[in-house]
């Protein structure tokens, strides 16, 4: 399965944990984003630290962040409905995400530096954008959900934070 980070396609792997350490670090940064699948990758151990590399981290947080935010959004006005997070629960969604940047190479402090600049207004701008794009009404409860499962349907970068439970 192949998963869109920053413009970049990934190809989803195993799920492996680092110790309780990186589980910390990804909760405190990620906690109110949610999900890509982390590729098996050899640790690197060096941070990239180019300008086009950060700005590649920088993009593909806000992104992330944009994209969780919305299923976000889904998830907690459908999840009555049979909408649910793909990985379960945004918080395996998040670690997912930190795992795929660390596994790319980033240290943990310049993921947490792109976290810190994504604000909420960003993902409720985003949010907001998103519905309007889409046509729906946000105070419509089963528009919202329609365009849920929509986007489910339609595997987009949205509906693959996203199932029918």
């Amino acid at each position: 399965m192949l998963s869109k980070l920053g413009g970049v396609l990934i190809r989803a792997g195993s799920y492996h944990a680092v110790g309780h350490k990186r589980l910390l670090v990804a909760a405190a940064v990620l906690t109110p984003l949610a999900a890509c699948a982390a590729p098996d990758a050899p640790v690197v151990e060096e941070a990239p630290a180019t300008r086009e590399a950060l700005a590649e981290l920088n993009e593909a947080t806000l992104y992330f962040a944009q994209n969780s935010g919305i299923a976000s959004f889904y998830v907690t006005r459908c999840g009555a409905a049979g909408i649910g997070y793909r990985l379960g629960t945004s918080t395996e969604m998040n670690l997912r995400f930190f795992d795929t940047l660390v596994a790319r190479g980033y240290a943990p402090e310049q993921i947490a530096a792109a976290a810190s600049r994504v604000s909420r207004k960003d993902v409720d701008d985003a949010t907001a954008a998103h519905l309007k794009a889409k046509g729906v009404d946000g105070a419509d409860d089963a528009a919202v959900c329609a365009s849920a499962t929509a986007e489910i349907g339609a595997r987009s970068a949205v509906g693959n934070m996203m199932r029918r439970v």
